[in-house]
């Protein structure tokens, strides 16, 4: 009886300490509790910081600014940041000799890009702007490459990095370069004059914006199309969601971002008209419009209109975004679950350990990592990073799985004595 008591244990054990270890790495966004982590600032006229980017223990990197509003400086100053693990401790990135710099994205070896001046005349010289690499904390920011006013946006595990710059004809081309970091790769069009990169997955995979043809008529219009990248960069696979017409020259798309499970994040509208959306393209072909028009209530009287904007999407498919809807004042910023499901507003979300008195706007969420956390800009010109709180029962498993695999070691030594 004792031995079948003790049998029935270690597989209650045994289930709640799988359970417990899966738990432990599923993303808690849509959680009921969140906690708020401000990354504080460096005071003097540092008036304002921006979160650009996340990676999985938490770094966020940005950059704070002075002398203007809404992530904007009148005259051009910036300064880039990264923090700590869980947004700890903020520390400043040196520019490349220039006045200012601003970091986009950091990836989960810790290594940052983003963009910045190469001039000391805050960005009026021409050929002013480089994209850049630091790798790692501490290390000396270095450009990637000579090619004219270069900007960089994501960079992938293996160091690829993808953004735009200006070629020999003046003409603004995406990028993706080699695996650390290296050399720059030209991406081309859909048949237009320009592009830019905007996020890239672990296969090299590239999120490409790209014009769809060459202006006839100079009062013809050029609207500009998401597309795919292959891994060799050679050709462009335009992304297509049902219910467009894409013959139509005022239909305008976008991909925003792609994740390790080929999932694309991607917008399209009528140039004319309030009918955009945000779409989830699966990698088999499948499509799912993101409803965050859930959001608002419509009065119906056909004066108000809503825009909705994916900005980043992470390994389980969740999307950090913002909308905006005509009678708010300003945007709001929004997060989904797993594969794009039931979006949020952050402002709606309850925060354990805010002040009482904080009455704040969270205007966008620009990334959100693989444990459910995401960074959040808000109206006074602040940025968050936002952690998800396990509920009860999550917290239960997970105490229940590290009391089994303490148990299994503590049976495997007495086996071994």
């Amino acid at each position: 009886m004792k031995h079948t008591l003790k049998q029935h244990l270690v597989r209650l054990l045994a289930a709640l300490g799988t359970s417990g270890a899966l738990l432990a790495t599923a993303p808690l966004a849509q959680a009921g509790e969140y906690l708020l982590t401000d990354l504080g600032g460096f005071g003097g006229d540092w008036i304002g910081m921006v979160a650009t980017g996340l990676n999985n223990s938490g770094q966020v990197v940005g950059y704070a600014y002075a002398r203007g509003n809404n992530g904007w400086s009148s005259d051009d100053t910036y300064m880039a940041f990264v923090t700590g693990a869980n947004g700890v401790g903020l520390t400043s990135i040196p520019t490349l000799g220039g006045s200012w710099n601003r970091a986009t994205a950091i990836n989960d070896q810790g290594w940052v890009v983003g963009t910045s001046s190469i001039n000391a005349d805050n960005g009026d010289a021409p050929d002013d702007t480089r994209a850049f690499v630091m790798q790692g904390p501490g290390a000396t920011p270095r450009s990637l490459g000579s090619a004219g006013n270069s900007t960089a946006s994501k960079i992938n595990a293996g160091g690829q990095v993808t953004g735009s710059f200006i070629n020999a004809d003046g003409l603004q081309r995406g990028f993706v370069t080699k695996p650390g970091a290296g050399a720059i790769q030209p991406i081309g069009t859909l048949g237009g004059a320009t592009s830019t990169a905007n996020g890239i997955n672990a296969a090299g995979t590239v999120a490409v914006n790209a014009e769809n043809r060459v202006r006839g008529d100079p009062t013809e219009p050029v609207r500009s199309r998401g597309a795919l990248a292959d891994a060799s960069n050679q050709a462009l696979t335009e992304v297509k969601v049902p219910g467009y017409d894409y013959d139509n020259i005022d239909t305008i798309s976008g991909v925003a971002d792609i994740n390790d499970r080929g999932q694309v994040l991607s917008g399209a509208a009528r140039f004319y008209g309030p009918d955009g959306g945000v779409f989830l393209s699966e990698a088999n072909g499948a499509v799912k419009r993101i409803n965050v028009e859930q959001l608002v209530t419509f009065q119906g009287q056909g004066r108000e209109e809503f825009y909705a904007g994916g900005r980043a999407i992470n390994n389980l498919g969740q999307v950090a975004g913002s909308y905006s809807f005509s009678p708010y004042l300003f945007s709001h910023a929004f997060i989904t679950g797993p594969n794009g499901s039931d979006p949020v507003d952050v402002n709606d979300l309850r925060f354990v350990n805010a002040d009482p008195s904080f009455n704040d706007l969270f205007l966008y969420a620009s990334e959100i990592n693989d444990r459910g956390q995401f960074v959040v800009t808000t109206l006074g010109s602040r940025a968050f990073l936002v952690t998800p709180v396990p509920e009860p029962a999550v917290v239960l498993m997970m105490v229940c799985g590290l009391a089994w695999v303490c148990w299994r070691r503590r049976e495997a030594s007495s086996l071994r004595a």
